[in-house]
């Protein structure tokens, strides 16, 4: 592993890290001494109930603290201590963070967390094992690489930008096999086949200008434009069909038009030449983006005041928020990997300037939301297009070349 990679590592680490302890502490207001001793509190919520949602937030939100503290540290140190500083890092964080909540009224301090989140810190220092660049799944992917995508900082950003439209799609990652689960995901298509008046045509061209998105980004990281095809329509097509077997995940017929109308831009998209595939990319996902923000909410008309204070409804909704904040992400980090494409070899791309005039086009949309009924108009977009924005930039910046190249 390069040293631009363990930076651009410790650069997710610290987000990481943030992030946790925003979300710990929210809503940071309402201080005051605990009415019960540390181990009376404790005592208490070991018999009290957990709700399914707590349990998984609390084993996802640390994994990618193992995960990264790993990376950071796998040039000094072996996978078995690795692991013992990860389960070391994670417990005192989440000790702290749990004291911590004993002076918000709002939040519930519990041992139950601090060995969730310990165990989940260590998840993540396994998943490094099993799957970072020098595992057996990690030398088989780089293989896979090597054969059909252009090396360079570039194309890891490309690479990126899939896993996290395919992360915001399957979040919150619980899959299940139960008859009722698996009834309630394919609900949707069912319903809207049986009664096309069902079918909403937003949410249809909104996947399918996501999916033309994700075709243009491998139109041009793949080293080979005729196999693209295949290769996107696989990869979103087994998305979606894995969708049904994720807790509260449906597939439906909106996304599967979708899938199609994507799978056809892509497929005119391999004789264009390359500023027209990022012009078709851009445009995509902005208007996508656009259609998605503006579409107003036939089931309520009521307006709703803007929403000041970040991850608001992400912290209270737990599993719906953790797919809420990909699907936030995702886009933008799009929008800078055509930004990085664009830029020559060598040439600095203003990263803040551009980063801050797309803050502020997502912020006018949102406030724009003012007025449209049923939507909810909120800081939070604004926050996640910064973040996704500035993810190319950063690993570029580490790199400190724009070029791809072949293997």
């Amino acid at each position: 592993m390069t040293m631009s990679t363990i930076r651009t590592s410790y650069s997710f680490l610290i987000i990481s890290l943030l992030f946790i302890v925003y979300g710990s502490l929210f809503p940071l207001s309402d201080w005051r001494m605990p009415d019960q001793r540390f181990l009376g509190i404790w005592q208490q919520a070991l018999h009290s109930h957990i709700s399914r949602s707590d349990l998984l937030t609390n084993l996802l939100a640390y994994i990618p603290v193992g995960y990264f503290l790993s990376s950071v540290f796998s040039r000094r140190i072996g996978s078995i201590k690795r692991i013992a500083l990860a389960c070391c890092v994670g417990l005192l964080l989440s000790c702290s963070l749990e004291l911590v909540q004993l002076f918000l009224p709002a939040r519930t301090s519990s041992p139950m967390d601090v060995a969730f989140n310990t165990f989940s810190s260590v998840l993540g220092a396994l998943a490094f094992n099993w799957f970072g660049s020098e595992s057996v799944f990690g030398v088989l992917f780089g293989k896979w690489r090597q054969n059909h995508i252009y090396s360079g900082a570039a194309a890891d950003t490309g690479l990126l930008v899939f896993f996290l439209w395919g992360a915001a799609q399957l979040a919150p990652f619980v899959p299940s096999l139960d008859f009722g689960t698996v009834k309630n995901g394919i609900k949707p298509l069912w319903q809207s086949l049986h009664d096309p008046s069902r079918f909403n045509w937003y949410r249809a061209i909104t996947y399918g200008l996501n999916i033309s998105c994700l075709g243009a980004v491998q139109q041009l990281i793949g080293t080979y434009r005729g196999r693209a095809l295949p290769w996107l329509g696989l990869y979103c097509g087994s998305i979606f069909l894995i969708k049904p077997l994720i807790a509260g995940r449906q597939i439906s017929l909106e996304a599967l038009v979708g899938l199609a109308f994507g799978v056809c831009v892509s497929a005119l998209l391999r004789t264009f030449p390359k500023k027209n595939i990022i012009a078709v990319g851009w445009l995509s996902v902005a208007c996508a983006f656009i259609i998605e923000e503006l579409r107003p909410d036939s089931l309520t008309l009521e307006l709703h005041s803007f929403n000041w204070i970040p991850f608001t409804s992400q912290v209270a909704e737990n599993m719906s928020g953790i797919s809420a904040i990909l699907e936030g992400i995702w886009p933008f980090a799009t929008v800078g990997f055509y930004a990085v494409i664009h830029a020559s070899s060598g040439k600095k791309i203003p990263a803040f300037f551009y980063g801050s005039l797309l803050a502020g086009c997502v912020f006018a949309l949102e406030y724009a939301q003012t007025g449209i009924t049923g939507r909810y108009p909120d800081i939070t977009p604004v926050v996640l297009a910064g973040f996704g924005w500035s993810i190319p930039m950063l690993v570029v910046h580490k790199h400190g070349n724009t070029n791809m190249e072949h293997n």
